[in-house]
């Protein structure tokens, strides 16, 4: 599920758009895993309403945002920041800080972060990832990190591969990469990892195997920060159980996880249009009472709706809805924000100073502190 991207660069206004046309198998039947990660030569860590209605217990609820931005242009060689993708400044993460939300989902493209397979991440990029997480510590936010590369990693010929598939990026070579992200902000208490975003192609069982060499691979570093794990067929909630996911992931153990849920209020769910559909917040029925039975917790890592009346009441609907739940909801980030939104239909950066429809719906449907 991907919403359409609207940026400004210097003026000029760029609508990139990448359109879900439903989950498909791509020849999955001839794929074969990959071995699962030595651990070695990491960089060094530097210092620092489904029935029955649930009894809900005491938790905290993590209201966020995405703030968009770091995974633009991806794939661009020798791309630039503030001139091909963007980062928040502590300005625009204190405005969501004082609204109420406790965390931002943070975009950004694995590719610049580890250039090379195996090989050290980028000094620089590190550099900007960390003035985020440092500035959003300041404001008492959390921060996600989110490779933001659908289920893809850069090869050694410059060519994406999907992620666990022979031939392609190994599921060492994903563990590898996430073992470092782990020794860099291992000494950061405001960071969760969030292990994709929305992986598409890979079938439910081989992804399952990549995303656990992943958080197995985070572990094995002593990190023990809260871990978002996405399935596949985009993450979504309304095709948790059909897609397969729903199978693959009972009895998954964790120490500190939550599955990430993603789910969009359009026809087809996948978030690229303005209109919204009837009791499409009842999607989410299925995952809930799903996870409520396996004992897991679930975070929707994006929701995001237009400002029309239905898609209001629908965004309304599901904000009810995790609250309500919250035994299982750990919380949400909406999509999205982020500096160069400009008149993107989702948007919730505040408009001259003005909030957007959108940030109300979410203000009034916190949950009373605890």
């Amino acid at each position: 599920m991907r919403v359409a991207r609207i940026q400004t660069v210097f003026g000029a206004t760029l609508l990139l758009a990448t359109i879900a046309f439903g989950f498909q198998n791509c020849g999955q039947s001839a794929l074969m895993m990959n071995e699962l990660p030595a651990r070695e030569g990491l960089d060094a860590a530097p210092t620092p309403t489904p029935d029955p209605t649930p009894v809900v217990e005491k938790a905290i609820f993590y209201p966020g945002v995405n703030l968009s931005g770091g995974e633009y242009n991806e794939g661009k060689p020798n791309a630039q920041l503030f001139t091909d993708y963007v980062f928040p400044n502590q300005s625009q993460m204190k405005y969501y800080a004082d609204k109420g939300l406790k965390v931002i989902r943070l975009p950004f493209d694995g590719n610049r972060l580890q250039p090379t397979r195996n090989g050290a991440l980028d000094t620089t990029e590190l550099g900007h990832l960390r003035d985020v997480v440092n500035a959003a510590r300041s404001e008492g936010l959390i921060v996600i990190l989110d490779p933001h590369n659908y289920g893809k990693l850069r090869m050694a010929n410059g060519n994406e591969g999907l992620i666990g598939i022979a031939g392609e990026v190994s599921n060492a070579e994903f563990a590898d990469f996430w073992a470092r992200v782990a020794v860099a902000f291992k000494n950061d208490a405001n960071v969760w990892f969030g292990i994709m975003n929305e992986p598409f192609v890979q079938t439910a069982s081989y992804w399952q195997q990549s995303a656990a060499a992943a958080v197995a691979a985070i572990r094995a570093t002593g990190a023990k920060h809260k871990v978002l794990v996405p399935g596949t067929s985009w993450t979504g909630g309304h095709s948790w159980i059909s897609s397969g996911n729903a199978q693959v992931w009972e009895g998954f153990q964790d120490s500190n996880f939550a599955i990430e849920i993603h789910q969009y209020l359009d026809s087809d769910s996948s978030g690229t249009s303005a209109t919204c559909i009837a009791d499409s917040h009842q999607r989410l029925n299925g995952v809930t009472a799903w996870a409520r039975a396996q004992g897991v917790q679930l975070f929707l890592g994006e929701i995001g709706w237009s400002t029309n009346a239905l898609c209001m009441s629908e965004g309304d609907a599901v904000m009810a809805l995790l609250t309500t739940n919250r035994d299982v909801w750990l919380g949400y980030s909406y999509w999205s924000g982020g500096p160069w939104l400009g008149s993107y239909m989702f948007t919730i950066e505040p408009d001259n100073g003005v909030d957007r429809a959108q940030m109300d719906v979410l203000v009034r449907n916190f949950p009373p502190e605890e």
